[in-house]
Formats: C-alpha cells, structure tokens, sequence
C-alpha cells in the first residue's frame, strides 16, 4: 500500500473544516481528492479552490434576488402557490454561488425574496 502524500494532522485539518461548517460536505470530498492527488494542505484547497462556505446573509439575498429576476415565470408561478419551485431556484442559487452557499442561509435568503 502506498504511503499517502499528506499526514494525519492535515486530514484532522480537513475533518475540522467540515465539522465546523467552514465547508461543506461535498466541498471537502473535493478537498480530500485534490489532497490524495497533490498532498496539498486542506487550508490551501479551500482558499485556492473558493470552496468557503458562504453564509453572508445579504450577499445571498442579492444572489436569490438575481436568481428570481432571471426566472420571472417561475418566480410567479412560486408565488401564486406553487412552493414546490423552491428546490428549482435552490439548484440556480447553488449553481450561482458554485455551490458554496450555506443551505439552510440560502433558503431562508430565497424565501425573504420570493415571498417578499
């Protein structure tokens, strides 16, 4: 078996920034590939990659504000009732942020917009 090329303290590192909600789980899956590939330092990847967690309550009502301006249908078919929409402009939020915004802030951020 080969030797990997990072040492423990560094996957403690990376479990750390999961648990802590620095990043997400699918981010440190990333994090963890480009490691094994690399050896590259867990802090380094987050940075270099922008795999933080985004969480800024504003920035994300900005970005669920874009997301609804760019789906006007949809954004009327949400709110006449159809809430089950949620999941799709979620998807265009997560795509927009490249998947680093916090689920539940990005939600609530949707909600502040759609139903505002």
């Amino acid at each position: 078996m080969a030797a990997l090329p990072f040492d423990a303290a560094a996957f403690g590192r990376l479990v750390k920034l999961a648990d802590d909600g620095t990043i997400s789980s699918s981010a440190a899956q990333k994090v963890f590939s480009e490691m094994l590939a690399e050896g590259t330092a867990p802090e380094q990847i987050v940075e270099k990659r922008g795999l933080r967690r985004l969480d800024d309550r504003e920035a994300l009502r900005n970005t669920a504000r874009s997301v609804a301006d760019e789906h006007p249908e949809e954004a009327a078919r949400y709110r006449a009732g159809e809430t089950k929409l949620l999941g799709f402009f979620m998807g265009r939020l997560m795509e927009a942020t490249g998947g680093t915004a916090d689920a539940q802030e990005a939600r609530a951020a949707l909600k502040d917009v759609l139903e505002d």
